[in-house]
C-alpha cells in the first residue's frame, strides 16, 4: 500500500505508521493471550521494498497540467481575433478611416484593450490555481507561472493581430483560432520533450519552436509542473532557479524567447 498524501499534505505513510504497528501489536496480543511465550513477546519489523526492477516514474498529472494550462491561455486567441475580424467585417474600420482616425491609432487603442484583458485573464486562472490548491503554483514559487503566463499572454495579443489580418470574415478566422489551439493543445507535452532532448532532431526543430509562443508556453509549464511532482523535494522551484532549472531552456530563456 502506497500514498502520495505525505508529498502535499505532510500526512505519514499509511503502511510504515499505521499497518505495520497495528500488525506488530496484534502479533505481541495474540502471543500473550495464548501464552506462547514465558516474557511479553516483542517483534522486531523491518520496512522494505520488495525487489523489483527499476522503475521509471512518470506523473501523468504533470502532463495533464500541461495541457489543462497551454488551452486555457490560449483560448483568448479566438476571442480577440473574432473582434479584430468583426471589425472588418462590419466596416467599422473603414468608417473610422473615413472619419480621419489613424490607423497606428486604431492599433494601439485595440492593443491597449486586448493587453488589459488578457491580463486580467491570467489574474483569473492564477487566483483559480491558488485557490484549487494546484501544486504548479502552491509548491513552485507562483511569480514564476505568473512571469511565464503574462509574457504569453501578451506575445497571444501580437498572435492574434497576425491571424486576423488575412481575413475579412469572422467564422474563417475563427477556425483557424481554432486550430491553432488544438494544434498546440494536441503537442504541448511532445514540444516541451523536443525542447529539452539532446539530439538532432531537437537541435532541428529549436529555431523553430523558438518563435512560437505555445511551444514556449508549453515548456516552462511542463518544468514548474515536474518540479513541483518531484517526491524528493519538499518545494518545487523558486524565482532564483528560473537560470539553471533545466539543461536546456531555462525558465529565463523561456521568458526571452516569449518576449521576442
Amino acid at each position: 500500500e502506497t500514498s502520495v498524501s505525505d508529498r502535499f499534505y505532510n500526512c505519514p505513510q499509511p503502511a510504515s505508521h499505521l499497518v505495520l504497528p497495528m500488525q506488530k501489536a496484534l502479533h505481541e496480543a495474540t502471543v500473550a493471550e495464548l501464552g506462547l511465550a514465558a516474557a511479553p513477546a516483542s517483534f522486531d519489523v523491518a520496512y522494505v521494498q520488495f525487489a523489483h526492477p527499476v522503475i521509471n516514474e512518470s506523473d501523468l498529472r504533470a502532463s495533464a497540467v500541461v495541457l489543462f494550462l497551454v488551452i486555457a491561455a490560449c483560448i483568448p486567441l479566438v476571442m480577440i481575433t473574432n473582434a479584430l475580424v468583426g471589425e472588418k467585417e462590419a466596416k467599422l474600420k473603414h468608417m473610422l478611416d473615413v472619419v480621419g482616425v489613424s490607423s497606428l491609432a486604431q492599433f494601439v487603442s485595440w492593443w491597449m484593450t486586448l493587453t488589459l484583458l488578457t491580463l486580467l485573464s491570467v489574474v483569473v486562472l492564477m487566483i483559480a490555481l491558488a485557490v484549487f490548491q494546484f501544486p504548479i503554483v502552491v509548491r513552485n514559487d507562483p511569480a514564476l507561472l505568473f512571469v511565464l503566463l503574462l509574457i504569453h499572454a501578451f506575445a497571444l495579443v501580437s498572435t492574434g493581430f497576425a491571424l486576423a489580418a488575412p481575413f475579412n470574415a469572422v467564422k474563417p478566422a475563427r477556425t483557424v483560432g481554432q486550430i491553432y489551439i488544438a494544434l498546440f493543445a494536441i503537442s504541448a507535452s511532445a514540444i516541451a520533450l523536443v525542447l529539452e532532448l539532446d539530439n538532432d532532431v531537437a537541435k532541428q526543430w529549436r529555431p523553430i519552436l523558438n518563435f512560437v509562443p505555445p511551444a514556449m508556453l508549453a515548456k516552462g509549464i511542463n518544468d514548474l509542473a515536474t518540479a513541483a511532482m518531484q517526491r524528493s523535494t519538499t518545494s518545487g522551484l523558486s524565482w532564483a532557479d528560473r537560470t539553471s532549472n533545466a539543461t536546456y531552456y531555462p525558465l529565463a530563456d523561456v521568458y526571452g524567447w516569449l518576449v521576442l
